[in-house]
């Protein structure tokens, strides 16, 4: 194992946390397509929302508490607009 990187983990509970927060990340995906309004379409909603939960992904399987720390940055930077 290298000295520095990135640690992930991926237990039983990251993966069942994962498989939900990808669940649920789906199904609000498509409801927005009929919610989203043009003026949000055109300030990135639907990057940002895929940002976010890039964040809360990352956060459930980091494999530390500066990884997490940068995980939860990302996912505030998707909650920008």
């Amino acid at each position: 194992m290298a000295p520095w990187g990135i640690a992930f983990v991926a237990d039983r509970l990251a993966c069942i946390m994962l498989v939900s927060s990808a669940t649920l990340g789906t199904i609000v995906q498509v409801y927005t397509c009929w919610t989203v309004t043009e003026t949000q379409q055109k300030y990135f909603f639907y990057p940002f929302m895929q940002i976010t939960l890039l964040g809360v992904n990352w956060a459930f399987i980091t494999g530390d508490l500066f990884n997490l720390f940068v995980a939860y940055e990302v996912m505030l930077l998707g909650c920008t607009a």
